[in-house]
C-alpha cells in the first residue's frame, strides 16, 4: 500500500516537474523574444509581434499545452486561444521576467503620441478624383505623379470646397503629413499623404 502511495506521488511530482519545465521554458524563450521587440512600433504591430514571439515559443509544446492549459495552437486565431495563449504567458512572466513585463505594460498604458511632420509638396494638379473623398494628384518637374488625399478639414485662401475643380492644370503648393490608415481595397495599412494646406504656387 504504502509503495502504491509512494509511486503514486513520485509520478505526481515528475509530472509537475516536468510541467513546470517546459512552461519555464516557453517563457524563458518568449521573455528573450519580446525583448527584442521595439516599443517604437505602432501598437497594431507591436501586439502581433509579441503575439508571435508567444506561439514561436510555445509551438514545440503544443500537445502539453493543450493538455494542461486548454489550448490549441492548431486553431490558434479562433475560439479565443491566441488571447488565452497571452493570459496563461502574460501572467506568469511576471515572476519569470518582470522587468519585460514592465516594459510592455509601460507601452500599453502609455498615451499614443502622434509625432507627425508636415512637408511641402509643389507642382501640376494633373488629375483630380471625386470618389468618397477628393483626391489631388500632383506631377512634379520630373514627371512623378503623386495622390494627395483631401480627408479633413483644409486650411486654403481659395474657398476650396467649391473652387477646387479649377485648381485642375494649375501648380500648387500641398502641405501634407503622412497617415497609416486603413485601405480597404488591399485590406492593409499603408500612408496616405493627407492635406493640411493648400494654395497656388507662387507666379501661378
Amino acid at each position: 500500500m504504502y509503495k502504491f502511495l509512494l509511486t503514486t506521488l513520485l509520478i505526481f511530482v515528475l509530472s509537475n516537474t516536468f510541467a513546470q519545465k517546459y512552461m519555464d521554458n516557453i517563457l524563458s524563450k518568449s521573455c528573450e523574444c519580446v525583448d527584442e521587440v521595439s516599443t517604437d512600433l505602432p501598437m497594431q504591430e507591436f501586439n502581433l509581434q509579441l503575439g508571435l514571439c508567444m506561439i514561436e515559443a510555445a509551438q514545440p509544446y503544443k500537445k502539453q499545452l493543450m493538455k494542461d492549459y486548454d489550448i490549441d495552437l492548431e486553431n490558434i486565431d479562433s475560439n479565443g486561444q491566441g488571447e488565452k495563449l497571452g493570459r496563461t504567458i502574460g501572467v506568469k512572466m511576471a515572476t519569470t521576467c518582470p522587468n519585460t513585463l514592465m516594459r510592455l505594460t509601460n507601452k500599453v498604458t502609455a498615451p499614443e503620441t502622434e509625432t507627425t511632420t508636415n512637408v511641402e509638396a509643389v507642382g501640376t494638379v494633373s488629375h483630380i478624383d471625386r470618389e468618397l473623398f477628393v483626391v489631388f494628384t500632383l506631377k512634379d518637374s520630373y514627371d512623378k505623379e503623386v495622390k494627395y488625399y483631401w480627408l479633413s478639414a483644409v486650411e486654403s485662401p481659395i474657398n476650396l470646397d467649391q473652387n477646387y475643380p479649377s485648381l485642375l492644370g494649375k501648380d500648387v503648393s500641398i502641405i501634407y503629413e503622412t497617415q497609416e490608415l486603413f485601405d480597404p481595397n488591399i485590406e492593409i495599412y499603408r500612408d496616405f499623404n493627407v492635406i493640411q494646406k493648400i494654395s497656388l504656387a507662387i507666379g501661378d
